[in-house]
């Protein structure tokens, strides 16, 4: 819904609409699949990755890869826990953030709250991306 970097140019920073889909692994980790249209060729584009928890599997602290053995932070700064409708992401550094949600919009205020607390955590929220998610075809 929300990014703030782009490291690379990849499918994932040209991708609109961009969904996540998350499943429990039977090692007790976590199966991801990141997909997005991408408007460049037309196509959807697919990547798969996994995701383990650092440490107690109550605290959203978690290490993803997608090009092993190379892994990344992963941690949940802010959460809807009544519906899970929203989380509001970090990754290693400030350089990442990402604020998830289950439908492509989220209310204006909740998109307001948080901006404000990942801005008041130090995050340069000018450089937030508000990913289309009205773009591309229907996924299939």
């Amino acid at each position: 819904m929300v990014r703030n970097r782009a490291p690379r140019q990849s499918f994932r920073t040209r991708a609109h609409p961009h969904l996540g889909t998350y499943t429990r692994r039977r090692d007790g980790g976590i199966n991801v699949i990141n997909r997005g249209f991408d408007p460049a060729d037309g196509e959807w584009r697919e990547t798969k990755g996994r995701a383990y928890f650092l440490g107690d599997p109550k605290v959203a602290s978690l290490k993803v890869t997608f090009f092993w053995p190379f892994y990344g932070g992963y941690h949940v700064i802010a959460l809807d826990r009544s519906g899970y409708q929203y989380a509001l992401v970090s990754g290693p550094s400030r350089s990442y953030l990402w604020i998830l949600a289950r439908e492509p919009r989220l209310p204006q205020d909740t998109l307001r709250s948080l901006i404000k607390i990942a801005k008041d955590d130090g995050f340069d929220t000018d450089a937030l991306i508000f990913v289309d998610q009205d773009g591309g075809g229907a996924p299939h």
